[in-house]
């Protein structure tokens, strides 16, 4: 066999395993759906961890206000029912679980209990769910109006363990301009606390917003919307004694339109990656023509964007069924991949929307696009971390007081063909690619054309002929696929990647 027949056969094989990798890794995600446990209905799945033993972890809280903490597998099936009950009731946050720094096989869950005074509580338990300590500390700070409910879920305490094994808390004082930072140590001694004031009252702070922006000096970092005159979407560096180093503004640009629709204020979220970089997810809506659609964006200290990736919907008039993200829209892991968890309208069902996960690698490259989970209707992602082996797990609630906890196999990715799989009598590469994408096809094949279409059924690019060089140097980041017709009409659909 000569060495061209040899190169064909290789990059045939090359294209197919592209193919199922983009198409086969379904199978890799355990969706696992939870009405009632023990007898009990469930409200929200708050936290989810891998435990060293390989087991997974999650932090559930009922109807009745009872919480607890289950061990459970990777298919979601409760490991023995065991589980530890904690306190907080209906006005518990959702806080983490993250590994002990100090003790072998050994897990921490942070909660507060809002009060008078609100308390810091953190459950110490082993892998078999064995409590082994239970700290609580009241805290220095006033309480929240608990009369009104947004205000305990919108404006609460958001919680982060850094590189120095110190926890560190951040609480907005009441409606004002004033945070209380405060840190203390892993056995919960108070290190230091101190109260930052902004120079805006106009403004939302989400859920995790919070985050290490540098471990060498440690620095700390938190986000804030500002609604006023300019809305900016601003990031705020403090040094390790809460001193603010400086602060960013319109980190995320915003038009007036994409203001006119964010309405909840859940439409952005800004986190670590390295002491390079930070990431920022975002939605946006414009007009002219009327687009709505979600962002992330790889971005360098000095706020230059490194790469980004989009997803737009284009529509004739205002829609309600636009693109969103959720709580925890950014999760990365320990070798640089970076997930992206979104919801994207299903045109088949009225108001319908399906749960997608993206994973890119160290650059903001797409490496695949998954959709999840069918039809979900006000889904809400309360947690999600990433396993030593680069899985993914991600907690999740909806309206209909159901809960979920989702397995994505990172490591599931075929790596021999499927002999079942339909042969193309074409092979392409790179995938991803950058300017150019060379097709080589079989010699007895005759092509009428190729188009490309973005993941809005947009047609971005078409070419007739057997030409064996597809020009795509026009086309933004992102995720599109590519249609092969044949003279004898037979049809072939590829998903490729723009980097």
């Amino acid at each position: 066999m000569n060495r061209t027949v040899l190169f064909m056969k290789d990059k045939l094989l090359l294209a197919i395993v592209i193919f199922l990798s983009l198409n086969v890794y379904s199978q890799s995600f355990n969706v696992k759906e939870y009405n009632k446990i023990d007898g009990l209905q469930v409200k929200t799945s708050n936290a989810i961890l891998e435990a060293s033993d390989g087991s997974i972890i999650v932090s559930i809280s009922f109807l009745n206000g009872e919480n607890r903490i289950m061990k459970i597998n990777d298919k979601g099936e409760i490991l023995g029912s065991k589980y530890i009950e904690i306190g907080g009731g209906a006005n518990r946050g959702y806080y983490p679980f993250f590994r002990h720094p100090y003790m072998e096989n050994t897990n921490v869950y942070v909660y507060f209990e809002h009060g008078e005074p609100t308390a810091y509580n953190a459950v110490v338990f082993d892998n078999n769910l064995n409590v082994l300590d239970n700290v609580r500390v009241d805290l220095p700070y006033s309480d929240i109006d608990r009369s009104n409910y947004a205000t305990i879920y919108k404006k609460t305490e958001c919680c982060i363990l850094d590189s120095q094994n110190n926890i560190v808390i951040m609480k907005r004082l009441d409606e004002s301009s004033d945070f209380m930072f405060i840190k203390l140590d892993i056995e919960g001694n108070l290190v230091m606390n101190k109260v930052v004031t902004l120079d805006s009252k106009e403004y939302y702070i989400p859920y995790y917003s919070l985050f290490v922006y540098n471990e060498e000096p440690m620095q700390y970092a938190f986000s804030y919307h500002n609604y006023g005159e300019y809305k900016k979407t601003s990031l705020v560096v403090l040094d390790s004694d809460f001193n603010v180093i400086e602060t960013k503004q319109d980190v995320i640009p915003h038009d007036i339109y994409s203001i006119m629709t964010c309405n909840s204020g859940l439409d952005y979220e800004i986190a670590a990656y390295d002491d390079e970089h930070y990431l920022t997810s975002s939605s946006y809506f414009s007009g002219g023509p009327l687009s709505s659609g979600i962002k992330l964006m790889l971005m360098d200290k000095n706020n230059n964007v490194v790469n980004e990736y989009k997803y737009v919907e284009i529509h004739e008039g205002y829609e309600r069924d636009r693109p969103e993200l959720s709580y925890k829209s950014i999760v990365t892991g320990n070798n640089g991949e970076i997930y992206w968890i979104y919801i994207k309208p299903n045109p088949t069902i009225e108001h319908g929307r399906d749960l997608y996960v993206t994973l890119f690698d160290a650059e903001l490259n797409p490496l695949w696009e998954q959709k999840v989970k069918s039809d979900v209707s006000y889904i809400e992602i309360m947690s999600s971390s990433v396993r030593s082996s680069g899985d993914l797990l991600i907690s999740a609630y909806d309206k209909y007081k159901q809960i979920y906890t989702i397995v994505c196999d990172r490591s599931a990715m075929p790596l021999n063909v499927d002999e079942s799989m339909e042969l193309r009598p074409y092979s392409f590469y790179p995938n991803p690619a950058t300017d150019v994408i060379n097709i080589h096809y079989s010699p007895d094949v005759n092509v009428e054309k190729v188009e490309i279409y973005g993941m809005d059924g947009k047609m971005y690019h078409e070419q007739n002929f057997n030409m064996e060089t597809i020009n795509i140097n026009s086309l933004s980041n992102g995720i599109y696929m590519m249609k092969v017709v044949l003279d004898n009409g037979n049809t072939y659909t590829d998903k490729i990647a723009v980097k």
